[in-house]
Protein backbone atom coordinates (compact mmCIF):
# COMPACT_ATOMS: atom_id res chain seq x y z
CA UNK A 1 0.00 0.00 0.00
CA UNK A 2 2.85 2.39 0.80
CA UNK A 3 4.40 1.64 -2.60
CA UNK A 4 1.10 2.38 -4.32
CA UNK A 5 0.75 5.65 -2.42
CA UNK A 6 4.25 6.70 -3.39
CA UNK A 7 3.74 5.81 -7.06
CA UNK A 8 0.17 6.97 -7.67
CA UNK A 9 0.14 10.41 -6.13
CA UNK A 10 -2.39 13.14 -6.74
CA UNK A 11 -6.13 13.03 -7.20
CA UNK A 12 -7.40 9.47 -6.79
CA UNK A 13 -10.50 10.27 -8.83
CA UNK A 14 -8.36 11.21 -11.85
CA UNK A 15 -6.35 8.00 -11.41
CA UNK A 16 -9.56 5.96 -11.30
CA UNK A 17 -10.80 7.51 -14.55
CA UNK A 18 -7.43 6.87 -16.18
CA UNK A 19 -7.40 3.18 -15.23
CA UNK A 20 -11.01 2.63 -16.35
CA UNK A 21 -10.21 4.15 -19.75
CA UNK A 22 -7.13 1.93 -20.09
CA UNK A 23 -9.08 -1.23 -19.25
CA UNK A 24 -11.85 -0.37 -21.72
CA UNK A 25 -9.19 0.38 -24.32
CA UNK A 26 -7.51 -3.00 -23.91
CA UNK A 27 -10.77 -4.92 -24.16
CA UNK A 28 -12.26 -3.03 -27.10
CA UNK A 29 -9.10 -2.63 -29.16
CA UNK A 30 -8.49 -6.38 -28.85
CA UNK A 31 -12.07 -7.17 -29.82
CA UNK A 32 -12.23 -4.73 -32.73
CA UNK A 33 -8.78 -5.72 -34.07
CA UNK A 34 -9.46 -9.44 -34.48
CA UNK A 35 -10.72 -8.93 -38.03
CA UNK A 36 -7.48 -7.12 -38.91
CA UNK A 37 -5.28 -9.88 -37.54
CA UNK A 38 -5.74 -11.86 -40.76
CA UNK A 39 -3.53 -9.31 -42.46
CA UNK A 40 -0.80 -10.01 -39.89
CA UNK A 41 -0.46 -13.75 -40.37
CA UNK A 42 -3.64 -14.65 -38.52
CA UNK A 43 -2.06 -14.02 -35.10
CA UNK A 44 -4.89 -12.59 -33.01
CA UNK A 45 -2.60 -11.40 -30.23
CA UNK A 46 -0.40 -9.20 -32.42
CA UNK A 47 -2.62 -6.05 -32.41
CA UNK A 48 -3.42 -6.21 -28.71
CA UNK A 49 0.20 -6.80 -27.71
CA UNK A 50 1.28 -3.73 -29.65
CA UNK A 51 -1.50 -1.71 -28.03
CA UNK A 52 -0.64 -3.08 -24.59
CA UNK A 53 2.98 -1.98 -25.00
CA UNK A 54 1.81 1.50 -26.00
CA UNK A 55 -0.43 1.75 -22.92
CA UNK A 56 2.36 0.52 -20.62
CA UNK A 57 4.70 3.12 -22.04
CA UNK A 58 1.92 5.69 -21.58
CA UNK A 59 1.62 4.65 -17.94
CA UNK A 60 5.32 5.37 -17.46
CA UNK A 61 4.76 8.79 -19.04
CA UNK A 62 1.99 9.54 -16.52
CA UNK A 63 4.12 8.34 -13.59
CA UNK A 64 7.05 10.51 -14.66
CA UNK A 65 5.10 13.64 -15.60
CA UNK A 66 2.87 13.67 -12.52
CA UNK A 67 5.96 13.85 -10.29
CA UNK A 68 7.20 17.02 -12.02
CA UNK A 69 6.16 20.27 -10.29
CA UNK A 70 3.72 22.12 -12.53
CA UNK A 71 5.89 25.24 -12.69
CA UNK A 72 8.29 23.37 -14.99
CA UNK A 73 5.61 22.72 -17.58
CA UNK A 74 5.96 26.28 -18.86
CA UNK A 75 9.13 25.03 -20.58
CA UNK A 76 6.82 23.32 -23.08
CA UNK A 77 6.37 26.78 -24.56
CA UNK A 78 9.76 26.22 -26.19
CA UNK A 79 8.26 23.27 -28.08
CA UNK A 80 6.00 25.54 -30.17
CA UNK A 81 8.70 26.44 -32.73
CA UNK A 82 9.82 22.79 -32.76
CA UNK A 83 6.26 21.67 -33.47
CA UNK A 84 5.98 24.31 -36.20
CA UNK A 85 9.11 23.01 -37.95
CA UNK A 86 7.89 19.41 -37.66
CA UNK A 87 4.52 20.36 -39.16
CA UNK A 88 6.28 21.88 -42.17
CA UNK A 89 8.53 18.82 -42.45
CA UNK A 90 5.55 16.45 -42.31
CA UNK A 91 3.66 18.44 -44.91
CA UNK A 92 6.55 18.23 -47.40
CA UNK A 93 8.37 14.98 -46.62
CA UNK A 94 6.05 13.12 -44.29
CA UNK A 95 4.33 9.80 -44.93
CA UNK A 96 0.86 10.07 -46.43
CA UNK A 97 -1.91 7.88 -45.10
CA UNK A 98 -5.59 8.27 -45.85
CA UNK A 99 -4.92 11.23 -48.14
CA UNK A 100 -3.16 13.32 -45.47
CA UNK A 101 0.49 13.70 -44.60
CA UNK A 102 0.50 13.64 -40.78
CA UNK A 103 3.30 11.25 -39.83
CA UNK A 104 7.08 11.43 -39.49
CA UNK A 105 8.47 7.97 -38.71
CA UNK A 106 5.16 7.05 -37.07
CA UNK A 107 5.00 10.30 -35.07
CA UNK A 108 2.27 12.93 -35.47
CA UNK A 109 3.63 16.49 -35.09
CA UNK A 110 0.08 17.81 -34.71
CA UNK A 111 -0.21 16.09 -31.32
CA UNK A 112 2.97 17.78 -30.10
CA UNK A 113 1.64 21.08 -31.46
CA UNK A 114 -1.61 20.66 -29.51
CA UNK A 115 -0.02 20.21 -26.10
CA UNK A 116 2.62 22.91 -26.65
CA UNK A 117 -0.01 25.43 -27.78
CA UNK A 118 -2.27 24.68 -24.81
CA UNK A 119 0.62 25.17 -22.38
CA UNK A 120 1.58 28.40 -24.17
CA UNK A 121 -1.96 29.78 -23.94
CA UNK A 122 -2.09 28.91 -20.23
CA UNK A 123 1.33 30.52 -19.70
CA UNK A 124 0.40 33.79 -21.44
CA UNK A 125 -3.01 34.03 -19.76
CA UNK A 126 -1.36 33.37 -16.40
CA UNK A 127 1.03 36.29 -16.89
CA UNK A 128 -1.59 38.70 -18.23
CA UNK A 129 -2.26 41.75 -16.06
CA UNK A 130 -5.68 43.27 -15.59
CA UNK A 131 -4.87 46.30 -17.72
CA UNK A 132 -5.95 47.16 -21.30
CA UNK A 133 -2.36 47.27 -22.53
CA UNK A 134 -1.51 43.86 -21.07
CA UNK A 135 -4.71 42.31 -22.43
CA UNK A 136 -4.02 43.71 -25.90
CA UNK A 137 -0.44 42.41 -25.89
CA UNK A 138 -1.53 38.98 -24.69
CA UNK A 139 -4.35 38.85 -27.22
CA UNK A 140 -2.01 39.68 -30.11
CA UNK A 141 0.51 37.02 -29.05
CA UNK A 142 -2.21 34.39 -28.63
CA UNK A 143 -3.97 35.07 -31.92
CA UNK A 144 -0.81 35.05 -33.99
CA UNK A 145 0.68 32.02 -32.28
CA UNK A 146 -2.48 29.91 -32.20
CA UNK A 147 -3.55 31.06 -35.65
CA UNK A 148 -0.30 30.12 -37.38
CA UNK A 149 -0.10 26.68 -35.75
CA UNK A 150 -3.77 25.92 -36.45
CA UNK A 151 -3.38 26.98 -40.08
CA UNK A 152 -0.57 24.51 -40.74
CA UNK A 153 -2.39 21.75 -38.86
CA UNK A 154 -5.50 22.52 -40.93
CA UNK A 155 -3.75 21.76 -44.22
CA UNK A 156 -3.76 18.06 -43.42
CA UNK A 157 -6.08 17.75 -40.42
CA UNK A 158 -8.95 20.23 -40.32
CA UNK A 159 -10.78 18.63 -37.40
CA UNK A 160 -7.69 18.77 -35.16
CA UNK A 161 -7.11 22.41 -36.07
CA UNK A 162 -10.72 23.34 -35.25
CA UNK A 163 -10.57 21.34 -32.01
CA UNK A 164 -7.41 23.12 -30.88
CA UNK A 165 -8.76 26.53 -31.92
CA UNK A 166 -12.02 25.95 -30.04
CA UNK A 167 -10.23 24.94 -26.82
CA UNK A 168 -7.92 27.95 -27.04
CA UNK A 169 -10.84 30.32 -27.58
CA UNK A 170 -12.65 28.89 -24.54
CA UNK A 171 -9.48 29.38 -22.48
CA UNK A 172 -9.27 32.99 -23.68
CA UNK A 173 -12.90 33.64 -22.77
CA UNK A 174 -12.34 32.20 -19.29
CA UNK A 175 -9.09 34.19 -19.09
CA UNK A 176 -11.05 37.46 -19.42
CA UNK A 177 -9.97 38.34 -22.95
CA UNK A 178 -12.56 40.86 -24.23
CA UNK A 179 -15.33 39.08 -26.11
CA UNK A 180 -15.44 41.65 -28.91
CA UNK A 181 -11.79 41.02 -29.71
CA UNK A 182 -12.51 37.32 -30.08
CA UNK A 183 -15.61 38.00 -32.20
CA UNK A 184 -13.45 40.00 -34.63
CA UNK A 185 -11.34 36.88 -35.07
CA UNK A 186 -14.11 34.28 -35.13
CA UNK A 187 -16.14 36.04 -37.83
CA UNK A 188 -13.26 36.08 -40.39
CA UNK A 189 -12.52 32.41 -39.60
CA UNK A 190 -16.13 31.46 -40.32
CA UNK A 191 -16.11 33.56 -43.49
CA UNK A 192 -12.89 31.85 -44.62
CA UNK A 193 -14.42 28.43 -43.95
CA UNK A 194 -17.49 29.30 -46.04
CA UNK A 195 -15.27 30.56 -48.83
CA UNK A 196 -13.25 27.34 -48.87
CA UNK A 197 -16.49 25.36 -48.94
CA UNK A 198 -17.73 27.25 -51.98
CA UNK A 199 -14.48 27.07 -53.97
CA UNK A 200 -13.79 23.41 -53.06
CA UNK A 201 -14.68 22.11 -56.56
CA UNK A 202 -11.76 24.12 -57.97
CA UNK A 203 -9.35 21.89 -56.06
CA UNK A 204 -10.79 18.61 -57.33
CA UNK A 205 -7.87 18.30 -59.72
CA UNK A 206 -5.43 18.01 -56.84
CA UNK A 207 -6.75 14.70 -55.58
CA UNK A 208 -9.54 12.18 -55.51
CA UNK A 209 -12.57 13.01 -53.46
CA UNK A 210 -12.64 9.80 -51.44
CA UNK A 211 -8.92 9.32 -50.91
CA UNK A 212 -9.39 10.00 -47.20
CA UNK A 213 -11.62 6.96 -46.87
CA UNK A 214 -8.97 4.51 -48.04
CA UNK A 215 -5.93 2.95 -46.44
CA UNK A 216 -3.60 4.09 -49.24
CA UNK A 217 -0.11 4.90 -47.95
CA UNK A 218 2.56 6.59 -50.01
CA UNK A 219 5.35 9.12 -49.79
CA UNK A 220 4.22 12.69 -50.12
CA UNK A 221 5.38 14.32 -53.33
CA UNK A 222 4.82 17.97 -52.43
CA UNK A 223 2.71 20.50 -50.56
CA UNK A 224 0.20 20.73 -53.45
CA UNK A 225 -1.38 17.49 -52.35
CA UNK A 226 -2.57 19.32 -49.23
CA UNK A 227 -5.19 20.97 -51.43
CA UNK A 228 -6.73 17.54 -52.06
CA UNK A 229 -8.16 17.76 -48.55
CA UNK A 230 -10.43 20.70 -49.46
CA UNK A 231 -12.84 18.64 -51.63
CA UNK A 232 -12.80 15.94 -48.94
CA UNK A 233 -13.94 18.45 -46.31
CA UNK A 234 -16.78 19.65 -48.52
CA UNK A 235 -17.85 16.11 -49.43
CA UNK A 236 -18.08 15.13 -45.77
CA UNK A 237 -20.20 18.18 -44.97
CA UNK A 238 -22.43 17.59 -48.04
CA UNK A 239 -22.84 13.95 -47.07
CA UNK A 240 -23.87 14.91 -43.53
CA UNK A 241 -26.37 17.51 -44.77
CA UNK A 242 -27.76 15.07 -47.34
CA UNK A 243 -28.37 12.47 -44.63
CA UNK A 244 -30.31 15.01 -42.59
CA UNK A 245 -32.46 16.29 -45.46
CA UNK A 246 -33.21 12.89 -47.03
CA UNK A 247 -34.48 10.07 -44.89
CA UNK A 248 -33.04 7.17 -46.87
CA UNK A 249 -33.93 3.56 -46.26
CA UNK A 250 -31.12 1.37 -44.88
CA UNK A 251 -30.80 -0.45 -48.20
CA UNK A 252 -30.40 2.78 -50.20
CA UNK A 253 -28.09 4.27 -47.60
CA UNK A 254 -25.73 1.28 -47.58
CA UNK A 255 -25.64 1.04 -51.37
CA UNK A 256 -23.69 4.29 -51.54
CA UNK A 257 -19.96 3.71 -51.12
CA UNK A 258 -19.49 7.01 -49.32
CA UNK A 259 -21.72 5.74 -46.50
CA UNK A 260 -19.74 2.55 -45.98
CA UNK A 261 -18.16 3.37 -42.62
CA UNK A 262 -20.97 5.51 -41.15
CA UNK A 263 -23.44 2.83 -42.25
CA UNK A 264 -21.72 0.04 -40.36
CA UNK A 265 -21.32 2.36 -37.37
CA UNK A 266 -25.11 2.70 -37.37
CA UNK A 267 -25.46 -1.06 -37.55
CA UNK A 268 -23.13 -1.47 -34.57
CA UNK A 269 -25.08 1.01 -32.44
CA UNK A 270 -28.42 -0.51 -33.44
CA UNK A 271 -27.21 -4.02 -32.60
CA UNK A 272 -26.09 -2.91 -29.15
CA UNK A 273 -29.05 -1.13 -27.65
CA UNK A 274 -30.16 -2.63 -24.34
CA UNK A 275 -29.06 -6.14 -25.31
CA UNK A 276 -25.25 -5.92 -25.63
CA UNK A 277 -23.45 -8.61 -27.59
CA UNK A 278 -20.52 -8.67 -25.10
CA UNK A 279 -16.85 -8.21 -26.04
CA UNK A 280 -15.67 -10.39 -28.89
CA UNK A 281 -19.09 -10.70 -30.54
CA UNK A 282 -19.16 -7.56 -32.67
CA UNK A 283 -20.49 -7.88 -36.21
CA UNK A 284 -19.56 -4.43 -37.54
CA UNK A 285 -15.87 -4.82 -36.67
CA UNK A 286 -15.53 -7.19 -39.63
CA UNK A 287 -16.46 -4.41 -42.07
CA UNK A 288 -15.26 -1.19 -40.44
CA UNK A 289 -11.67 -0.41 -41.57
CA UNK A 290 -11.25 1.98 -38.61
CA UNK A 291 -13.17 -0.09 -36.07
CA UNK A 292 -10.35 0.15 -33.50
CA UNK A 293 -9.77 3.89 -33.89
CA UNK A 294 -12.15 6.34 -35.62
CA UNK A 295 -15.33 4.31 -34.88
CA UNK A 296 -14.43 2.42 -31.73
CA UNK A 297 -17.26 4.03 -29.76
CA UNK A 298 -19.77 2.33 -32.08
CA UNK A 299 -18.11 -1.01 -31.30
CA UNK A 300 -18.28 -0.21 -27.57
CA UNK A 301 -22.04 0.32 -27.79
CA UNK A 302 -22.50 -2.85 -29.85
CA UNK A 303 -20.59 -4.98 -27.36
CA UNK A 304 -21.37 -3.22 -24.05
CA UNK A 305 -24.76 -1.75 -24.94
CA UNK A 306 -26.21 1.66 -24.19
CA UNK A 307 -25.16 1.27 -20.54
CA UNK A 308 -21.54 0.79 -21.56
CA UNK A 309 -21.73 3.79 -23.89
CA UNK A 310 -23.19 5.97 -21.14
CA UNK A 311 -20.49 4.79 -18.72
CA UNK A 312 -17.78 5.93 -21.14
CA UNK A 313 -19.47 9.34 -21.43
CA UNK A 314 -19.64 9.58 -17.63
CA UNK A 315 -15.89 8.97 -17.39
CA UNK A 316 -15.08 11.95 -19.61
CA UNK A 317 -17.68 14.16 -17.96
CA UNK A 318 -16.35 13.19 -14.51
CA UNK A 319 -12.85 14.12 -15.65
CA UNK A 320 -14.05 17.57 -16.72
CA UNK A 321 -16.02 18.12 -13.49
CA UNK A 322 -13.16 16.97 -11.27
CA UNK A 323 -10.72 19.25 -13.06
CA UNK A 324 -13.22 22.09 -12.66
CA UNK A 325 -13.22 21.51 -8.90
CA UNK A 326 -9.43 21.55 -8.88
CA UNK A 327 -9.42 24.82 -10.84
CA UNK A 328 -11.52 26.43 -8.10
CA UNK A 329 -8.83 25.54 -5.58
CA UNK A 330 -5.90 26.93 -7.59
CA UNK A 331 -4.28 30.01 -6.12
CA UNK A 332 -2.31 30.83 -9.27
CA UNK A 333 -3.48 31.42 -12.81
CA UNK A 334 -1.03 29.22 -14.72
CA UNK A 335 -2.02 25.87 -13.16
CA UNK A 336 -5.70 26.85 -13.35
CA UNK A 337 -5.56 27.55 -17.08
CA UNK A 338 -3.41 24.48 -17.64
CA UNK A 339 -6.05 22.32 -15.96
CA UNK A 340 -8.76 23.92 -18.08
CA UNK A 341 -6.85 23.36 -21.31
CA UNK A 342 -5.82 19.75 -20.65
CA UNK A 343 -9.28 18.67 -19.50
CA UNK A 344 -11.07 20.50 -22.32
CA UNK A 345 -8.92 19.01 -25.08
CA UNK A 346 -9.62 15.48 -23.81
CA UNK A 347 -13.34 16.11 -23.24
CA UNK A 348 -14.00 17.92 -26.52
CA UNK A 349 -12.13 15.32 -28.57
CA UNK A 350 -14.11 12.55 -26.90
CA UNK A 351 -17.41 14.30 -27.57
CA UNK A 352 -16.53 14.86 -31.23
CA UNK A 353 -15.66 11.18 -31.65
CA UNK A 354 -18.94 10.08 -30.05
CA UNK A 355 -21.04 12.52 -32.09
CA UNK A 356 -19.43 11.26 -35.29
CA UNK A 357 -20.18 7.64 -34.38
CA UNK A 358 -23.78 8.61 -33.61
CA UNK A 359 -24.09 10.37 -37.01
CA UNK A 360 -24.56 13.77 -35.32
CA UNK A 361 -21.47 15.30 -36.92
CA UNK A 362 -19.60 14.89 -40.21
CA UNK A 363 -16.82 12.30 -40.19
CA UNK A 364 -13.66 13.81 -38.69
CA UNK A 365 -11.27 10.96 -37.93
CA UNK A 366 -10.75 12.01 -34.30
CA UNK A 367 -9.81 9.05 -32.04
CA UNK A 368 -11.46 8.43 -28.67
CA UNK A 369 -8.85 9.68 -26.15
CA UNK A 370 -6.94 6.86 -24.44
CA UNK A 371 -9.34 4.23 -25.82
CA UNK A 372 -8.78 4.22 -29.58
CA UNK A 373 -5.78 2.43 -31.03
CA UNK A 374 -2.88 4.76 -31.64
CA UNK A 375 0.66 5.72 -30.74
CA UNK A 376 1.33 9.44 -30.54
CA UNK A 377 -2.25 10.26 -29.53
CA UNK A 378 -2.12 7.83 -26.58
CA UNK A 379 1.20 9.16 -25.31
CA UNK A 380 0.16 12.82 -25.59
CA UNK A 381 -3.14 12.02 -23.83
CA UNK A 382 -1.10 10.38 -21.07
CA UNK A 383 0.90 13.60 -20.83
CA UNK A 384 -2.36 15.51 -20.34
CA UNK A 385 -3.28 13.17 -17.49
CA UNK A 386 0.22 13.50 -16.02
CA UNK A 387 -0.04 17.30 -16.04
CA UNK A 388 -3.48 17.21 -14.42
CA UNK A 389 -2.25 14.81 -11.71
CA UNK A 390 0.87 16.91 -11.12
CA UNK A 391 -1.21 20.02 -10.51
CA UNK A 392 -3.62 18.11 -8.26
CA UNK A 393 -0.66 16.74 -6.30
CA UNK A 394 1.09 20.09 -5.95
CA UNK A 395 -1.54 22.71 -5.28
CA UNK A 396 -3.72 21.08 -2.61
CA UNK A 397 -2.48 17.58 -1.77
CA UNK A 398 -3.97 17.55 1.71
CA UNK A 399 -7.45 18.53 0.50
CA UNK A 400 -7.42 15.79 -2.13
CA UNK A 401 -6.33 13.21 0.41
CA UNK A 402 -9.15 14.23 2.74
CA UNK A 403 -11.79 13.91 -0.01
CA UNK A 404 -10.42 10.61 -1.30
CA UNK A 405 -11.99 7.37 -0.15
CA UNK A 406 -8.67 5.65 -0.73
CA UNK A 407 -6.77 7.81 1.75
CA UNK A 408 -5.45 6.14 4.87
CA UNK A 409 -3.52 7.18 7.91
CA UNK A 410 -0.47 9.26 7.08
CA UNK A 411 3.02 8.04 7.87
CA UNK A 412 3.21 9.93 11.16
CA UNK A 413 -0.06 8.39 12.40
CA UNK A 414 -2.20 11.48 11.98
CA UNK A 415 -5.48 11.57 10.11
CA UNK A 416 -5.48 12.89 6.54
CA UNK A 417 -7.45 15.97 7.51
CA UNK A 418 -5.22 16.99 10.41
CA UNK A 419 -2.73 18.89 8.28
CA UNK A 420 -5.62 20.74 6.62
CA UNK A 421 -6.83 22.10 9.91
CA UNK A 422 -3.26 22.96 10.86
CA UNK A 423 -2.76 24.99 7.68
CA UNK A 424 -6.22 26.49 7.59
CA UNK A 425 -6.54 30.05 8.79
CA UNK A 426 -8.39 29.94 12.07
CA UNK A 427 -10.99 32.43 13.21
CA UNK A 428 -9.57 34.14 16.29
CA UNK A 429 -11.44 33.35 19.47
CA UNK A 430 -12.76 36.24 21.57
CA UNK A 431 -10.33 37.29 24.30
CA UNK A 432 -10.97 36.00 27.82
CA UNK A 433 -11.28 38.85 30.26
CA UNK A 434 -10.04 38.65 33.79
CA UNK A 435 -12.47 38.84 36.67
CA UNK A 436 -11.72 42.48 37.39
CA UNK A 437 -12.36 43.45 33.75
CA UNK A 438 -15.63 41.60 33.42
CA UNK A 439 -17.69 44.63 34.43
CA UNK A 440 -20.87 46.22 33.29
CA UNK A 441 -20.69 48.36 30.13
CA UNK A 442 -19.61 51.94 30.70
CA UNK A 443 -22.14 54.74 30.94
CA UNK A 444 -21.05 56.00 27.52
CA UNK A 445 -21.66 52.59 25.95
CA UNK A 446 -25.07 52.37 27.69
CA UNK A 447 -26.07 55.76 26.25
CA UNK A 448 -25.03 54.66 22.76
CA UNK A 449 -27.07 51.48 23.17
CA UNK A 450 -30.26 53.30 24.22
CA UNK A 451 -29.78 55.99 21.58
CA UNK A 452 -29.73 53.27 18.95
Amino acid sequence: MDLAKSLFRGDKGIWTIFFFLCVISLVEVFSSSIALSSTQGGIHWTPIMKHFVLLVFGMFIVLIVHNIPYKWFNLLVLMVPVAFVLLIFAMIWGVEKGGASRWIFGFQPSELAKISVIVSVAFLLGRMKDTPASKQMTFNALIWGVGVICFFIMLDNLSTALLLLTVCLIMMIIGNIPIMKLVKIIVPVIAFALLMYMVAPVFDKFGDEEIAETEHVQEKSGIVSAFSRIPTWRNRVDRFIDDILHDKSPQVYMEEDKNYQPGYARIAIARGGFSPKLPGNSYARNFLPEANSDFIYAIIIEELGIIGGIFVIILYVALLIRCGRLVQKCKKKFPAFLLIGCSLIIFCQAMIHMLVCAQLMPVTGQPLPLISKGGTSIWITCMYFGIILSISRTIIPSEIERNSTFAEMSDDGSEPGDDIMANEEEIPAPPVLSADKQKQPSRKRQREYFDD
